[in-house]
């Protein structure tokens, strides 16, 4: 099921320090990967969970 949108991974991928100044890294973070999932972007779907990550500095 995918949308009309052109959506690109590497827009919203570089837009994530602005979420984290935000304090919304985490809500960020979730909808990424949601979207990811929804319009089969596998890209922005594994970025979303590694930066989940306990291991990862998440920002």
């Amino acid at each position: 099921m995918g949308s009309s949108f052109d959506l690109d991974a590497d827009d919203i991928i570089d837009a994530y320090p602005a979420a984290v100044e935000l304090g919304m890294a985490r809500n960020y973070r979730d909808v990424a990967r949601i979207v990811g999932e929804q319009e089969k972007i596998e890209e922005l779907e594994l970025w979303a969970v590694r930066k989940e990550a306990p291991w990862q500095s998440n920002s």
